[in-house]
């Protein structure tokens, strides 16, 4: 049989063994007296014995480093005997090498040996577990500056040698106890009980073994710099939570001229204010959008009829758990590089058909009002379908919306805006072109969507009576737009002299703080015109009067 037999007595000498049992441990059979310690050593020949002390049949693994070789894994099933033990043995090293390799493959990457992003996991739970008991730990994010450019110019085998080339000064520039790991062409450095001093001296080395020698890869001689970011672990911080804090300081890093360390610990703002963001995010993802997220609608007043007209901007606002207001930079810049602004758009859409339909005296008198739809909601075919479905729902409601779409995500993929906004005129929705002039293409962005509203962009209007370039670009667009039968909306219209200037150049609608702040939707849905919403007595009467002021400019 290929099974080693045998039977055994209690002090594990070997009473009686097949042809294969000499064979496995490749024994002469000269008649000479042997135990199972001699055989395997004697902790492995204590585990076998014992095996069945508690039970009649067992099976048990033992690793044998008896004799100069490597060491061997055996599978012994036993049982209980009248004389001791009797069973059998097999030597399976290869099958736990091959379990072992399989093993490594799940938690290592194959092209550098080091850990992949599921061993990185591990790595960094076992990290927060210590900077939970007290101990200093980072991690560094390790990224090769223009690394892209190589696979470009010299293929993607040597890309790959410079990798492996990568991995090993890795290896060699950090201490034992650390971790490496590649994720795609970057690498983290976990560093376990290690002070901020040490990070900041071993993070140095790690740059200078890389970016200070050249390489040799396939034969080419290359130079390599690398840009790291490290962050001090907080024992609050989630394992997503480290990886994206040091992404950032590699990125602060490389907008500081690469081949740098930067390092964030507790003393950074930048730091507090990433775990903020962090905290925020995780709040956006619960129960924000309907506990805590709220509506301030800002007027859009038309500047020579205000009194005819009700016009204004939907903004989302957001409460953090004090109460206190959050300024809508902050959650809206997270929301942004976090992947929530479709649930945000979503949300707005949402509230705001509902609260028109809730509201049809103000909805009737309403002229328009617009909403924003960002890039990321408009290149999400969920949210499309998801925003004409609300739609279908709101027929009256929508013919009072204008959306508002900026030049950069018109652009993006053109032939996606396009059918958006057919779809939304279809519907009789209205379409507004934001931050109008702020880009190199907007007369093709023009040309290629017809709107209804132009927002110029407040960087011109806010200097209007100041910069005469200024003055002269917003006097081009109002006419073009004008010429091609759309309205002009001048955003930043700060001051009583800003709205002076914006009458007299023609300009149809006024928005900005010189003309009315954001405020509460009941106010501005209890209004019956934009007018009564100017706050401003001298404003007021400036636009009461529009025509005779623009005929006096003119």
């Amino acid at each position: 049989m290929p099974i080693g037999l045998f039977s055994a007595k209690p002090d594990g000498a070997v009473v009686l063994h097949n042809p294969e049992f000499s064979k496995i441990f490749q024994l002469n059979d000269t008649g000479a007296k042997i135990k199972l310690s001699d055989l395997i050593g004697e902790g492995p020949a204590r585990t076998v014995l014992r095996a069945v002390e508690h039970t009649p049949v067992a099976d048990c693994e033992v690793l044998s480093e008896k004799g100069d070789g490597e060491p061997r894994w055996f599978l012994a099933r036993i049982k209980r005997s009248a004389e001791g033990i009797e069973g059998s043995i097999q030597d399976i090293s290869a099958r736990k090498q091959a379990e072992g390799k399989l093993k490594r493959l799940v938690t290592h990457d194959s092209l550098t040996g080091l850990l992949n992003r599921r061993g990185l996991d591990i790595a960094l739970e076992r990290l927060l577990d210590s900077a939970r008991m007290g101990n200093a730990c980072a991690v560094a994010y390790v990224d090769l500056d223009r690394f892209k450019v190589i696979n470009d110019l010299h293929g993607h085998a040597t890309g790959d040698a410079v990798l492996r080339v990568v991995a090993q000064r890795l290896q060699e520039s950090v201490r034992i106890q650390d971790s490496v790991a590649r994720i795609a062409d970057s690498f983290l450095v976990v560093f376990n009980d290690c002070p901020d001093y040490a990070v900041s001296g071993l993070s140095e080395r790690i740059r200078e073994a890389i970016s200070g020698h050249p390489f040799e890869a396939n034969g080419k001689v290359l130079s390599v710099t690398v840009s790291v970011g490290v962050v001090q672990v907080d024992p609050v911080m989630q394992a997503v939570d480290v990886i994206a804090t040091a992404d950032r300081a590699c990125m602060e890093a490389k907008s500081q001229g690469r081949n740098r360390v930067v390092f964030l610990n507790d003393k950074d703002n930048s730091l507090r204010n990433h775990l903020d963001e962090m905290k925020l995010v995780a709040d956006m993802h619960g129960n924000a959008l309907t506990e805590r997220y709220f509506m301030e609608f800002q007027p859009i007043v038309a500047l020579a009829s205000a009194q005819l007209s009700l016009n204004y901007e939907v903004l989302i606002r957001m409460r953090g758990l004090d109460g206190e207001v959050i300024p809508p930079g902050r959650f809206i810049g997270a929301a942004e590089r976090n992947g929530l602004m479709s649930h945000i758009d979503r949300w707005v859409l949402k509230s705001t058909l509902e609260w028109l339909d809730s509201h049809p005296i103000h909805r009737d008198r309403l002229n328009f009002a617009t909403i924003n739809i960002s890039g990321a909601s408009l290149n999400d075919a969920r949210f499309v379908e998801d925003a004409f479905a609300m739609i279908a729902d709101h027929p009256l409601a929508v013919s009072k919306l204008c959306f508002e779409i900026t030049e950069s995500v018109a652009l993006h993929d053109i032939g996606s805006t396009r059918n958006f906004v057919d779809r939304l005129r279809r519907c009789g929705a209205k379409l507004a072109l934001d931050d109008f002039g702020a880009g190199y293409t907007s007369f093709n962005y023009l040309k290629e969507i017809p709107a209804d509203l132009i927002k110029i962009d407040g960087s011109f209007v806010r200097d209007i009576n100041r910069n005469p370039a200024n003055y002269a670009i917003t006097r081009m667009i109002v006419d073009l737009t004008h010429e091609l039968g759309m309205e002009s909306i001048a955003e930043w219209a700060e001051t009583p002299d800003t709205v002076k200037a914006l009458i007299g150049l023609g300009v149809d609608y006024g928005q900005g703080f010189g003309l009315a702040r954001p405020m509460d939707k009941g106010i501005v849905t209890a209004a019956k015109s934009g007018l009564e919403l100017v706050k401003d007595q001298r404003v007021a009467e400036m636009i009461s009067r529009a025509r005779e002021v623009r005929i006096h400019m003119v």
